[in-house]
């Protein structure tokens, strides 16, 4: 966006009057003080689906992914440990595992004996983005949760007790309550969590109850049981929470003085005590019934021991609050509504309503060359759905099926592919399938009348790429038919892999777009073997002149500045042949090498022989080829326009430029490339950044929607319907 544009939105906006300078501010309080809030919001409010007035909360951010399944908060998941090493091993695999937006997993070792602390060691060596923090002798679980905080940046603190194990969109079903302001913390429902506790808060012997299961040995499948009948519940307004896990704002955990780590240095009374001096400091605190996380009860302390300390946190708790007031506050929570609603659906459905292990069969549409970004997700996230014990197949055109052994051999040796030669093979595939999906607009008319036929028998899902309307020229006939292919099967599931197309699509066609986690193959793009060249920079590029939005011209523009400001600076590019480029009327520089077109594993090798990988994109819906980049250890120039946001922490892990204007571009990035610290820096941070992101959790994330959906066509239930990440 020019400076141009951006002065022209801010005087309508102005104008409007829909924007609240002062609320936002306060809102906000990133924005930095002499800083415009209406420039910020237009700058960087808005990529992240930040309202602009109270009135507007829930009219603007619902659709930046929060109905998408995804978040634009930033979470720190603090994890004390003592011990119990396999409870502990569960734990940090199923957040690792499950966690989709950008967090950071923060372990505080209290204390543990030399075999959970050896394997504490193991695990941060082979996950770079966890934080661990040693007591070397136990100071508490309180104490370790705040040493935790201290170390933590996300605006949203997470505090986790290690015998928990988590499902997946877990943290965006705690974060939705917070579009709230006055909401200071948020908890789940659990098989074992005093009142949170389902479907039984009690024991037959009046003890609190243990619950098992309801899918037996399933966390997963009972959080989406949970998920499917919490349909239409909303969160419930309590005084306390369980301590077991829970998410607070990191404004309010600080304002209001953190865990009393003095009163209560071992736990047992403290939440209670934090969430009562938040309460007295104005906000609320909310259950969420559609989220539910196990809890195999500590065994870092015996029973003994555990009644001990709940009876010592008690007399401090009654002697500052008064039993009475204790009481109050517990009711609250016997009384919640919304989670007696839930065990009421509970009861009346049992284990009947966990579902079956019949086999799924689900059939990708993707009828376009192979190569692009757009294909390789498709291609990697139907390879990562076959782990999880699915039938996926891919239909391609059959004059394409050599070109898709050429750019995935592997995947075309297990049969992933299928050609197709007419729209009649097309219905014959669909038949068999029980999910269909398209992947590109050209799917959508070829799959309509499937659609018409088996729309109440199958779940139709489109896997939108970017917002396709852009990529084909303006006025043109594809440009009418990408228009359309939004609205032309109503009822489809519409996914999406960022923030950035989810918010396109609704705010133009008004349809919620799910939003699911990307991939990259990290057994492909990784850092292994990588050679570091003191005294020598290099960058690289990807050109494709035949996709106009891509740059190439921007691009070369861009290198030609660098060759100029910084001596001997090594230049590679891709993506193109020689005779495309001449096509194109580009001419590279004698001082630039170009590869030309290349298969994935090449690609991967160019990434970790350079120092900066550069985008000129106009924009970019996700921008696959920076984040794998990334992966192989090179820092990364990328758009500032389009999904990039998601994985550039802020400009830390990669580097937002002006596309539009190449000379401010370029030197943003001479900036980079030459003060060595910073490059360091840069790009340590881009593997972290890129290590989030991998083929299980992308998995993960579709089985999630498709198993949730699949069941409403299954059991044809109304109460079900579409699954709302964000309900409550």
């Amino acid at each position: 966006m020019s400076l141009t544009d951006i002065g022209e939105e801010m005087a309508k906006l102005r104008a409007s009057g829909a924007f609240d300078a002062d609320w936002y501010a306060s809102h906000y309080r990133d924005v930095p003080s002499g800083i415009d809030p209406l420039e910020h919001y237009i700058r960087i409010g808005r990529k992240l689906g930040r309202s602009r007035s109270a009135n507007s909360v829930n009219a603007e951010r619902r659709h930046v992914g929060i109905v998408g399944g995804t978040t634009s908060w930033t979470f720190s998941v603090v994890v004390p440990v003592h011990n119990a090493l396999s409870d502990v091993q569960q734990c940090l695999a199923s957040i690792v595992r499950n966690s989709f937006p950008a967090y950071e997993l923060i372990v505080v070792n209290d204390g543990s004996d030399t075999e959970t602390s050896e394997w504490l060691d193991r695990f941060v060596a082979v996950n770079p983005a966890v934080k661990l923090i040693v007591h070397p002798k136990a100071l508490g679980y309180t104490n370790a949760v705040n040493a935790g905080f201290v170390a933590s940046s996300g605006q949203i603190l997470v505090v986790q007790n290690s015998d928990t194990i988590v499902p997946p969109y877990w943290l965006e079903r705690l974060a939705a309550p917070f579009e709230h302001a006055d909401v200071g913390a948020v908890g789940p429902v659990s098989n074992a969590a005093t009142w949170q506790s389902i479907p039984n808060i009690k024991a037959e012997d009046g003890s609190w109850a243990i619950n098992e299961l309801i899918c037996p040995d399933d966390v997963a499948a009972t959080d989406r049981l949970i998920f499917q009948q919490a349909v239409n519940l909303g969160a419930d307004e309590v005084m306390l929470l369980n301590g077991f896990c829970y998410a607070v704002r990191r404004s309010v955990f600080e304002s209001v003085g953190g865990l009393d780590g003095s009163a209560f240095p071992s736990g047992y009374g403290e939440e209670t005590d934090f969430f009562l001096r938040m309460a007295a400091a104005g906000y609320k605190s909310v259950v969420v019934p559609n989220l539910y996380v196990f809890h195999a009860k500590s065994k870092s302390f015996g029973s003994a021991r555990r009644t001990e300390l709940s009876a010592r946190g008690n007399e401090v708790l009654y002697a500052r609050y008064g039993k009475e007031r204790i009481r109050e506050a517990a009711a609250t929570l016997q009384n919640a509504k919304n989670l007696a609603g839930l065990r009421a659906r509970l009861s009346s459905l049992g284990a009947s309503g966990c579902e079956s292990r019949q086999d799924v069969c689900i059939l990708f549409l993707l009828p376009v060359r192979p190569g692009g970004g757009g294909v390789h997700s498709v291609v990697q996230e139907a390879s990562g759905l076959t782990t999880l014990g699915y039938d996926v197949r891919i239909l391609v055109p059959g004059n394409r099926m050599p070109d898709y052994g050429v750019y995935y051999p592997k995947e075309k040796a297990t049969g992933l592919f299928h050609g197709f030669a007419s729209d009649s093979e097309i219905l014959d595939h669909v038949e068999l399938a029980d999910v269909v999906v398209a992947t590109h607009f050209k799917s959508i008319r070829l799959l309509k009348p499937c659609y018409d036929k088996y729309a109440s028998e199958k779940l139709f899902l489109y896997y939108v790429q970017d917002y396709e309307p852009w990529i084909v020229p303006e006025g043109s006939p594809d440009q009418a038919e990408a228009l359309e292919s939004y609205t032309l099967c109503p009822g489809m599931l519409l996914v999406a892999k960022t923030h950035w197309i989810c918010r396109e699509v609704k705010s133009r066609h008004k349809i919620d777009v799910y939003k699911i986690a990307p991939s990259i193959d990290r057994s492909i793009y990784n850092a292994s073997g990588r050679l570091e060249l003191p005294g020598q920079l290099r960058v690289a590029a990807m050109l494709r002149p035949r996709t106009p939005r891509r740059g190439a011209e921007q691009t070369l523009h861009v290198i030609g500045l660098l060759t100029e400001q910084i001596e001997g600076l090594s230049v590679s590019v891709f993506g193109a042949s020689k005779a495309e480029l001449e096509a194109a009327g580009l001419a590279l520089p004698p001082f630039v090498r170009n590869y030309g077109v290349l298969v994935r594993e090449q690609v991967a090798q160019i990434m970790r022989d350079c120092d900066l990988f550069i985008d000129m994109s106009t924009y970019q819906a996700f921008g696959r080829t920076a984040l794998e980049a990334m992966a192989c250890g090179a820092a990364a120039a990328i758009p500032e326009e389009g999904g990039g946001d998601e994985y550039s922490w802020s400009g830390v892990a990669a580097l937002p430029v002006p596309t539009d204007r190449p000379e401010a571009a370029a030197a943003l990035i001479v900036r980079l490339l030459t003060n060595s610290q910073r490059l360091k820096k840069a790009k340590e941070y881009a593997v972290r950044a890129a290590n989030a992101y991998d083929l299980e959790k992308a998995a993960i994330s579709l089985d999630f929607l498709i198993r949730c959906n699949i069941r409403k066509i299954a059991v044809a239930s109304a109460d079900i319907g579409r699954i709302n990440l964000h309900s409550p």
